[in-house]
């Protein structure tokens, strides 16, 4: 079968040269045989290479970069939130906080729908906030109020008062034994497109001490908006 090819078949590269090396053919070639060549048994190898070599570059660079680290999570739950509004959400507590962008940051995740009438899988879901809070991962919880006297009768959270010490901003929205604050009809809530009239924030108990003073701002925030 006749080879496709840019060249005629008569050219030096198609012709037989048992006793040369690769080198040998290579340089007398002439500039039009090496491009075909290199087109016809290199092109596809190489193009492969790159792209092995850039998923390798862009993997090594995502597990060796350093991460910033989380000083506040917040685990949004049996509520949908607006992701627009959830950026923005995290954008001013950002700056309120004072942190240092790209060193540390807060996290605001609403995938933990824990009802069986709800979207997803409850289940599975249940399981991923009890792992993320036994790990450390989540130290801030937003819920409905069903949900939340659920957590706090487990001995998931810490008493409002041991993280905030002056009561004054938030002691008449105590709820649920003291272990957590209510914000009901906020306007924190309807900015976030909230599903939910009222829902109530707590601390969980294993919460690193020094985030404490991040809780209580970010807390005190959401309070002034309710």
């Amino acid at each position: 079968m006749k080879k496709n090819s840019v060249l005629d078949e008569e050219a030096y590269i198609y012709r037989r040269h048992p006793e040369e090396s690769e080198g040998e053919k290579w340089k007398k070639m002439s500039r039009k045989e090496k491009l075909a060549y290199f087109n016809d048994y290199y092109r596809n190898k190489v193009i492969i290479g790159i792209i092995v070599i850039g998923f390798i570059a862009s993997f090594l660079y995502t597990v060796l970069s350093p991460k910033a680290d989380v000083v506040v999570s917040v685990a949004v739950v049996n509520d949908y939130w607006d992701e627009n509004k959830v950026n923005e959400l995290q954008k001013q507590l950002t700056d309120i906080l004072g942190l240092r962008e790209g060193k540390q940051e807060i996290l605001i995740d609403d995938s933990y729908y824990l009802d069986e009438s709800g979207m997803g899988n409850a289940v599975a879901n249940t399981q991923k906030l009890v792992a993320k809070i036994a790990a450390g991962d989540i130290n801030v919880i937003i819920a409905d109020k069903a949900k939340f006297d659920d957590f706090a009768s487990n001995g998931t959270f810490l008493k409002i008062s041991e993280v905030i010490k002056d009561d004054t901003s938030y002691k008449d929205r105590l709820t649920s034994n003291g272990y957590g604050i209510s914000f009901k009809k906020s306007k924190l809530l309807s900015e976030a497109a909230s599903t939910k009239e009222e829902m109530i924030i707590g601390i969980v108990a294993n919460a690193d001490k020094e985030d404490y003073e991040y809780i209580s701002k970010m807390v005190n925030y959401i309070l002034q908006k309710s």
